[in-house]
């Protein structure tokens, strides 16, 4: 029975040879398969049942407040080494402020924290609280701009704020597919005025890529090189890599295959147009509108720069479907063509690795943070040559 498997999936969890989170029943009726069809996230005949996590006590020492793209501050408590589900954790993420003020968090507290998932530690309750003070940040850390205070959020205001700057830019590099510029080579690149914004990277040169630290002429070569690759993407996650609200790829996806499959139709979108995409209620086309317009000048700025956006590859079969792929490393062949026969076996490209990827595809170990992060969240890791006797 359902009851009987359920608990030997339990047990396993607890006892078995290699880690589980959960178990997934599926409908032994392939023609319901069909008939139920499946969301852009999940299959329908399909349903996960997940166990509660491993919980544990920890002591805050401090509360970290970092700034996201939008300015919104996001509390992060640093406890002692704590042991959880095989990994030893020292950060666990406390949602927002709202969170933070409800509990009243601060250093000191014991508190629960569980591995959601097994991969992302959070906290859980608090067991004993601690008799010092709660402490919120006024200023922010960046700018030094006041913070605001809305519902459960923290904010920074300030449009020219480095701190949002930074890491919308870095979103936008992690999304667009730029590979090599990381955070620590695009800070000096910000502090020096050379990136100011988004569009400021498709101005950069070898010269100015030369003044990073231990960056010689081969590797600022390939900076600008891999720059002036990530102007011929699919416009899909072009939109994705804007940071528009509500702008996930499988949104802008929806968008770009409901018809609005030029940058020209995208420009002229409306709130009513949205509404009638699948996906898109009142409030989340009313939210993704707002700050399409807010970007205007943004993509006008990168077309300037000579970005196009090729048509995507018909799909000639459906072997991969439901699988999504990253690409690292060096390859024997073009990145684009490894991307062009994912897509054409009906899987998913993406530009970064998440607990959601089912493949790296890497030949070598890389001291990359996609092969470190495909490690961690233990990602199955395949060569070019294995990727394509798959598909074969």
């Amino acid at each position: 029975s359902l009851k009987n498997f359920i608990e030997q999936t339990s047990d396993f969890i607890a006892t078995g040879e290699y880690q589980i989170d959960g178990a997934v029943f599926t409908l032994n009726n392939f023609s319901l398969h069909k008939s139920l069809g499946e969301t852009s996230h999940h299959p329908k005949y399909k349903m996960a049942f997940k166990y509660k996590s491993e919980s544990k006590e920890a002591t805050i020492n401090s509360i970290e407040w970092n700034i996201s793209r939008n300015g919104i501050y996001t509390p992060v408590a640093i406890i002692e080494p704590t042991e959880l589900s095989g990994a030893v954790v020292t950060r666990v993420t406390l949602h927002n402020y709202g969170n933070v003020l409800k509990h009243n968090l601060k250093a000191g507290d014991k508190i629960a924290v569980i591995r959601s998932g097994e991969v992302i530690p959070k906290f859980e309750r608090v067991i004993q609280s601690s008799s010092s003070l709660p402490s919120y940040p006024g200023v922010c850390h960046y700018c030094e701009t006041e913070l605001v205070i809305e519902d459960i959020r923290i904010l920074c205001l300030n449009s020219d704020c480095s701190g949002k700057l930074k890491y919308e830019i870095l979103n936008y590099i992690e999304k667009i597919g730029i590979d090599d510029l990381s955070e620590k080579r695009l800070l000096p690149l910000i502090q020096n005025g050379l990136v100011l914004g988004i569009s400021d990277l498709y101005k950069l040169t070898v010269e100015d890529l030369l003044t990073l630290p231990k960056t010689k002429e081969k590797l600022a070569s390939k900076l600008v090189d891999n720059i002036e690759k990530s102007k011929s993407v699919s416009l899909p996650v072009f939109l994705s890599a804007l940071g528009l609200s509500g702008g996930a790829l499988n949104k802008c996806e929806k968008i770009v295959n409901a018809g609005y499959d030029s940058i020209e139709k995208i420009l002229d979108l409306n709130i009513e147009k949205l509404t009638s995409i699948d996906g898109f209620a009142e409030k989340s086309a009313t939210d993704f509108f707002i700050s399409l317009e807010r970007k205007f000048d943004l993509v006008n700025s990168l077309l300037k720069f000579g970005f196009h956006f090729p048509a995507p590859a018909a799909v000639l079969s459906t072997s991969l479907k439901g699988y999504r792929f990253c690409v690292t490393g060096k390859l024997q062949r073009p990145r684009k063509e490894i991307q062009s026969a994912i897509k054409e076996n009906g899987g998913i490209v993406s530009s970064s690795v998440t607990a959601s990827t089912d493949y790296l595809i890497c030949n070598d170990v890389s001291d990359s943070s996609k092969y470190k992060a495909a490690v961690k969240l233990k990602v199955k890791i395949i060569n070019e040559e294995d990727f394509f006797n798959k598909i074969k």
